[in-house]
């Protein structure tokens, strides 16, 4: 997986309003090249996930999870 940094001023997503009040924030997404055309429409089946993705995304979750019980 790789990752981009970008400054989110706005509320760009679910988690920038945690952001804004000082709260560390990540937010993931698929690849904003070649993001799934489907996504938030009726068509966002699951037919049509990417399952390796998915399994990357757990990975992370499960990643980030030990990190904040290591430090917390």
């Amino acid at each position: 997986m790789s990752y981009v940094t970008f400054p989110c001023d706005y509320a760009c997503s679910d988690h920038a309003s945690w952001y804004q009040v000082g709260y560390a924030d990540v937010a993931c997404s698929e690849d904003f090249d070649t993001e799934n055309p489907y996504i938030h429409s009726s068509k966002d089946t699951t037919d049509r996930m990417d399952f390796g993705l998915c399994l990357e995304y757990t990975k992370l979750g499960l990643a980030f999870a030990v990190e904040l019980a290591l430090h917390h």
